[in-house]
């Protein structure tokens, strides 16, 4: 069966593709990571992967692999991303205590900075 890891491997692989972020854009990839993060909870996955890479929060991490090439590589994704309050989203995963996950959060919120219009 297919997890969230999977497909979230190969689409944040797929962004990295020159010209794509505008088809993943206008199929609702930016409004679907946001919902991944904010569905995300700690432990949600742990089950999936053994427990040294549980600790790395991989599908966090692949969520917001996914968010910074996106949003670097667009600025309607940058928009979308920021419409779509992505940036509480990161903020309340940064408060899980779990210091991996904070560092994700924050990458994702530097490449989000300048679409929320803050220098």
């Amino acid at each position: 069966s297919w997890r969230v890891h999977d497909v979230l491997h190969g689409l944040a692989s797929m962004s990295t593709l020159k010209g794509a972020a505008p088809n993943l854009v206008s199929g609702g990839l930016c409004e679907s990571t946001v919902r991944v993060l904010e569905e995300w909870r700690p432990g949600m996955f742990d089950s999936q992967f053994t427990k040294a890479a549980a600790k790395t929060v991989p599908v966090v991490g692949r969520a917001v692999d996914l968010l910074v090439n996106m949003a670097t590589a667009s600025a309607d994704a940058k928009q979308r991303f920021v419409a779509k309050n992505a940036v509480q989203v990161l903020t309340s995963i940064e408060g899980t205590g779990l210091p991996e996950a904070k560092a994700h959060a924050q990458r994702a919120k530097a490449a989000l900075q300048d679409a929320a219009g803050k220098p």
